[in-house]
């Protein structure tokens, strides 16, 4: 039996950052986020706040940073992420790397000397044969 495939499961990311502190949330989709980052806001500093990511400035294609004050008026500050983009741009990276054979990290990272060893090891299997 095969697992179901998960798309775009917590495309959303948000690192909160309050006092000094650094916390991240994770979301499905844009409207979870805004609960999700209440929620974190809660249980992390007991205190209460609403995400305003309407007034959040866009930096780049794929994230925004913003502030909002809690309840209290404390200042709060946060960087929204869609990690969607970013795992599409990692994943052509990898593999424009490519290689010939193999298999692990060395495939992953393009080592070439994993590559020369292989094929020095099909050579000698190859004429031990013969």
């Amino acid at each position: 039996m095969t697992t179901k495939k998960r798309e775009n499961a917590n495309a959303w990311k948000v690192i909160i950052s309050f006092n000094g502190e650094m916390r991240t949330a994770f979301a499905k989709h844009e409207l979870l986020l805004r609960v999700k980052f209440s929620e974190a806001v809660k249980r992390h500093w007991k205190e209460s706040a609403l995400m305003r990511f309407d007034e959040a400035e866009r930096l780049d294609s794929s994230t925004w940073y913003g502030k909002t004050y809690t309840a209290s008026g404390k200042l709060l500050e946060y960087k929204v992420i869609w990690k969607v983009d970013l795992i599409k741009q990692a994943a052509s990276r990898l593999g424009a790397l490519g290689g010939a054979a193999g298999r692990g990290k060395a495939k992953r990272r393009g080592n070439s000397i994993y590559y020369k060893k292989l094929r020095a090891m099909q050579k000698k299997k190859k004429k031990k044969k013969k």
